[in-house]
């Protein structure tokens, strides 16, 4: 964010409190961020907060419907997969539909 008034993503505030440039450090900031900063109700401070968990649920939905698999799958489902294709040293990035497939 290049936002005069950005402070960062929205942490914990102990955690904000215990580590102070925290909330601008890459580590921290989210995957599925928000479309725009808001302001933090907390400290009143303008931050970037994530997205609400739906919006990933629903985009791997849509994937899957789009792919055309005729089985029940959802987030949850690339857990275990990941799980198995860990355990097993075989992951990679369409290893997910191999072990999907199978199971």
């Amino acid at each position: 964010m290049l936002l005069k008034e950005f402070t960062g993503a929205s942490i914990p505030e102990a955690l904000e409190r215990k580590y102070p440039n925290a909330p601008k450090e890459q580590d921290w900031q989210y995957i599925f961020p928000s479309r725009k900063p808001a302001i933090d109700p907390r400290s009143g401070k303008l931050k970037q907060h994530y997205r609400h968990e739906s919006f990933l649920q629903k985009a791997v939905k849509n994937a899957i419907r789009k792919s055309q698999i005729t089985k029940n799958a959802s987030c949850h489902t690339f857990r275990h997969c990941s799980h198995y294709c860990l355990l097993s040293k075989v992951f990679t990035s369409t290893s997910w539909f191999i072990c999907y497939a199978s199971s």
